[in-house]
């Protein structure tokens, strides 16, 4: 309960701050002329932030989340995979950048539960959906292997 709370707040908190650098790295870059704009890509979707599931979702299984890439951020997949039940250097990385609903990066890592798989995607409401989906997963695992003991 708290944990899960303060954990959100963190992650509201750091969104806060990611979206305010965004404005001045873009109002700096738009002034001096340094290095052009982002790509399109990289900037957050506007419009929907997804259903009150996704949305919740997002905040209940917020530890299977990274914490904000920023552009130009050099990320340390050790560090990031540290927690993981293997060692990165044991296991095939695959990462799918822009995952949409996500179907193509969960079908993927369900038929191949020896790689590791790191989405990233800015539609938040995608994010929510692949979240509900690997917990609804795991849900029926549980329940497999509770159904195979008794």
């Amino acid at each position: 309960g708290d944990l899960i709370e303060e954990h959100a707040i963190e992650y509201q908190n750091q969104d806060k701050e990611r979206i305010a650098a965004d404005r001045l790295e873009r109002k700096e870059n738009a002034k001096y002329g340094a290095g052009g704009k982002k790509p399109t890509w990289w900037l957050k979707r506007g419009g929907s932030r997804g259903t009150k599931a996704q949305r919740k979702a997002r905040i209940r299984l917020a530890h299977y989340c990274v914490p904000p890439i920023h552009y130009k951020d050099v990320v340390n997949f050790e560090e990031l995979f540290a927690g993981s039940a293997t060692s990165i250097h044991e296991r095939e990385l695959w990462i799918e950048l822009g995952f949409g609903e996500g179907l193509v990066l969960r079908t993927n890592a369900k038929n191949n539960p020896d790689r590791l798989y790191l989405g990233a995607d800015v539609h938040l409401p995608g994010v929510g959906n692949v979240l509900l989906e690997m917990e609804k997963h795991d849900q029926e695992q549980k329940q497999h292997q509770n159904q195979n003991h008794n």
